[in-house]
């Protein structure tokens, strides 16, 4: 019996990207004063946006395209490469088709942007066990479980342990 097997996968946490509105004033001479109101845009649509990206990718890993999610990852990444949550999740995705060297150097990015980041240290422990690192996985998943418990997030804990 592996390892993993011992801790079920978190489940992909709702992220909730905010529709952030920004506001482009306009420009207004000495003269006259712009009478048309402030240009919008809506960040989480803007393809170019790196959560539009991110987004995109969570609802084809929901939907089980895990190479389409994986895509939309990468961009996500070229264009704001300090996201952890990116790697995270392009993780999670890389797991899924068996990449797990992939998920493991994910994980590490994740967790040097930010070291608090419980569910990297968890899919790590599972990309580790699957490759038959026992001492790795331990290792992590032990992390995960201090950082849960510091968190205040006993209830994810909970749902990640079989006895």
């Amino acid at each position: 019996m592996k390892l993993h097997h011992l801790v079920l996968p978190v489940l992909l946490m709702p992220i909730f990207v905010a529709a952030i509105t920004v506001t482009q004033p306009s420009i207004a001479s000495t003269i006259s004063v712009s009478s048309q109101p402030p240009k919008t845009k809506n960040i989480a649509q803007d393809t170019n946006s790196g959560n539009y990206h991110l987004s995109n990718g969570i609802k084809k890993f929901e939907s089980g395209d895990f190479q389409g999610a994986i895509a939309d990852y990468d961009r996500a990444i070229s264009i704001n490469p300090n996201t952890p949550m990116s790697y995270y999740y392009r993780a999670k995705a890389k797991s899924k088709v068996n990449d797990n060297q992939g998920a493991i150097s994910d994980c590490d990015r994740a967790i040097s942007l930010y070291p608090e980041y419980a569910q990297a240290y968890q899919t790590r422990g599972n990309a580790k066990s699957t490759l038959n690192d026992s001492q790795g996985a331990i290792a992590d998943w032990q992390e995960a479980a201090r950082l849960y418990i510091r968190q205040g997030d006993i209830a994810i804990l909970n749902e990640n342990i079989n006895f």
